[in-house]
């Protein structure tokens, strides 16, 4: 039987890390590692697993993760968020698929619920995230927030059946995440935005997302979210000018 690691990165989970792991008691092995919580997240994980590690500098998620990876011991590993579910469907074709040998890596189905529901767009309402595969072919460089893994397998598929991604489900939570991402995309971003793309782009964005790319299926909740895009663009944008500006202001001081 080929075996498995779950990696999980937390940062005070402790209203949604049990689920998570309940969920993943079929792994041959759990890997934590621990971003600094101060809540009873890691009193929690320990339930469930003595494999527990803690980074407590501010780094980006992808970077942890690659901590994780280097220290599973398993054939395969999975990368799960602390507000993920596996579902049983889910588990089962995942045992089944890394067992037929025909893949070195599969992408994951996650269902995006937004307060509450799953979203119904298409576009928003299921990501496919290459998240399991073979051990030694699949790492994270760690540069970006949403860096996508960096593979060196032959060959990749798909799991059909679907994990449940309980992203957003309340506005704070969607601002406070709006908050930490964007001001770490910023700091990579060495694009210039003119006055429209900073405060036009995101008002049409809004609309294309919910006309064009079906979030009027959710109907006020589609809308809700739609404006929550608009606005991570907005707040995305205007800290990269601030950085601009602040940098600009600094170099005219000096002169």
């Amino acid at each position: 039987m080929v075996t498995i690691s779950a990696v999980v990165v937390a940062k005070n989970e402790e209203d949604k890390i049990e689920k998570c792991l309940n969920h993943l008691q079929w792994v041959d092995e759990i890997i934590i590692i621990d971003n600094g919580s101060t809540d009873n997240t890691v009193e929690l994980c320990r339930k469930y697993t003595y494999n527990i590690h803690s980074y407590n500098k501010p780094v980006l998620i992808p970077f942890l993760q690659n901590i994780g990876i280097q220290r599973a011991t398993k054939d395969w590993v999975i990368i799960i968020d602390a507000d993920v579910i596996v579902t049983k469907e889910a588990k089962e074709e995942i045992i089944e698929k890394i067992n037929l040998g025909t893949h070195d890596g599969y992408y994951l189905k996650h269902v995006i619920f937004f307060l509450g529901k799953p979203l119904r767009s298409p576009y928003f309402g299921e990501h496919n995230i290459m998240k399991l595969f073979k051990r030694t072919k699949g790492y994270f460089k760690g540069e970006y927030p949403h860096e996508p893994i960096t593979f060196s397998g032959k060959s990749i598929g798909f799991i059909d059946e679907k994990l449940l991604h309980y992203a957003h489900p309340t506005i704070s939570t969607f601002l406070k995440k709006l908050d930490k991402y964007t001001t770490e995309e910023a700091k990579k971003n060495t694009k210039q935005h003119n006055f429209f793309q900073v405060f036009g782009t995101p008002i049409l964005a809004i609309f294309h997302y919910f006309f064009f790319r079906k979030g009027y299926l959710d109907g006020l909740r589609g809308f809700v979210y739609c404006c929550m895009l608009g606005l991570y663009m907005f707040v995305g944008r205007l800290k990269t000018w601030e950085i601009k500006y602040y940098k600009s202001t600094q170099d005219t001081g000096k002169r």
